[in-house]
């Protein structure tokens, strides 16, 4: 089996570990995030061939044609008509106080380079398989996708539906899992998912997630505080990254402001679905979320689709005003958009999202957690990507007006549940084809080692069974 590798943030010693005794794995090549010689993926400290992403969108006048650019421009024009290319393309590049000078058009010249390159770095290395940790999320998005257009198997080591777990999945925009062979298992990990979803369903302040745990207390349950902000700004940053965050700060405070009073007034309606909207630029929607990954096109799907005196509630993600703030992903524009649909209103972002979903008729997300905890508390889900817990019943996967429609009228018309013993079963299942954490919070050896032996993919009974859309070579 030739594999490449697109490491991310995965430690090679971490790597050398999961391909430990795997003699029939050839790694063909590596794809890493640092430009830097002395990186632990540099080829002089690991003896594979290695490419940068910065590299990737270079041009080189040795980069000539080869067999596989007989495929570029249905590769290239498949790219270049997906927005999430040129989205990617402007979270990666255009960055810093001057950012203003980039643009499309140049992010177009960058993106045709990068498809090149990855068509010459395919047919150099040829491999059978590309292995990545997680849906990547930057250039190295840009070579995944041309592999996998090329037909190149994609498999990725990415969170299962309970937390604690990673699982492999195959293709960047289905990310299906795939099932392995494992030992049956004992009454320690039963009592683990009951256990997970016992704090699911009890208050808020119990079942936070840690990932906004840890900003909530460093905030001390503010959101959007200027002096604090200001203090670590002058204190962590240095020359231009000093500006850009002061900037960043100012108009973070501003959009806050916005926000807070637009909310100002809310009550909860009678009948609604809350849509929760995901911190942005990131994985969980640029690119996981398809088309999706700009909420207003979600959320007008939504207000078209509901009914009369159905309402379309919409809560802002506290981590918009706790995090790194950047008007390209939220403007002002954006929320007195959502305030002129008829049927949409704002949730402040203090309210208790398990009050919004108890409350509700159902949720909405793309793909976040926040899906797997409304099903936990008894409510179907309307998911715009693929959401790891798109396996059970009450979870909705649309891409299309027509599939809302249908969805919302499944959920009308009291049609859409889950089973207790539904339930238990799934996340029973997802535990015996998934591994624990071993190696930091955000990645697993065992899940790694899985996804480099792999022989034969298949599907389990509990998914949606759709492939990858790829060119056939």
């Amino acid at each position: 089996m030739k594999v490449f590798l697109c490491p991310g943030g995965f430690l090679h010693t971490d790597f050398l570990k999961a391909i430990e005794g795997l003699e029939q794995i050839s790694v063909e090549g590596i794809l890493t995030s640092s430009n830097d010689k002395s990186s632990e993926w540099s080829s002089s400290k690991t003896g594979f061939n290695t490419w940068t992403k910065s590299g990737l969108i270079k041009e080189d006048k040795n980069n000539r044609a080869t067999p596989y650019h007989s495929d570029y421009e249905e590769v290239l024009f498949n790219i270049l008509n997906d927005p999430r290319a040129h989205y990617l393309m402007e979270r990666v590049c255009s960055t810093g106080i001057f950012a203003g000078y980039e643009s499309v058009f140049n992010h177009s010249i960058k993106i045709e380079i990068a498809v090149w390159n990855s068509l010459s770095i395919l047919w150099e290395t040829k491999p059978d398989r590309i292995i990545v940790p997680s849906t990547p999320h930057s250039l190295t998005w840009f070579f995944v996708r041309t592999a996998e257009l090329m037909g190149v198997e994609v498999l990725i080591t990415a969170e299962s539906p309970l937390k604690w777990k990673f699982w492999v999945v195959k293709g960047m925009d289905e990310q299906t899992p795939l099932e392995i062979e494992r030992e049956t298992r004992n009454n320690q990990n039963e009592v683990k998912v009951k256990d997970y979803i016992k704090k699911i369903r009890s208050t808020y302040d119990k079942a936070i997630p840690e990932f906004e745990r840890i900003p909530l207390e460093r905030f001390r349950n503010k959101e959007g505080s200027l002096m604090g902000e200001l203090r670590t700004t002058f204190e962590e940053s240095g020359g231009r990254r000093k500006l850009s965050k002061l900037r960043s700060a100012i108009e973070k405070r501003e959009m806050l402001k916005l926000y807070n009073s637009l909310t100002s007034g809310f009550q909860i309606p009678g009948k609604y679905i809350v849509y929760f909207l995901h911190f942005q630029p990131e994985r969980t929607t640029l690119p996981e979320a398809g088309e999706f990954v700009q909420h207003w096109l979600a959320i007008r799907f939504l207000s078209e689709s509901l009914p009369e005196g159905v309402k379309l509630v919409v809560r802002e993600h506290p981590s918009t005003f706790r995090n790194h703030f950047t008007k390209r992903t939220r403007d002002p524009k954006l929320y007195n958009s959502l305030m002129e649909l008829r049927n949409v209103v704002l949730a402040p972002i203090r309210l208790s999202p398990f009050e919004l979903i108890d409350r509700s008729i159902a949720t909405s997300t793309c793909t976040g957690t926040v899906g797997m905890e409304s099903v936990l508390r008894g409510k179907p889900v309307i998911v715009f990507g693929p959401a790891q817990y798109r396996g059970l019943k009450s979870v909705l996967r649309v891409k299309t007006m027509k599939q809302v429609q249908s969805a919302i009228d499944q959920i009308m018309n009291n049609t859409v549940s889950t089973s207790e013993d539904e339930l238990f079963e799934y996340l029973n299942w997802v535990d015996r084809n998934s591994f624990e954490h071993d190696c930091g919070p955000f990645f697993s050896i065992r899940a790694m080692r899985e996804a480099l032996k792999m022989e034969n993919s298949y599907l389990g009974d509990n998914q949606i069974n759709a492939g990858v859309t790829h060119v056939q070579k």
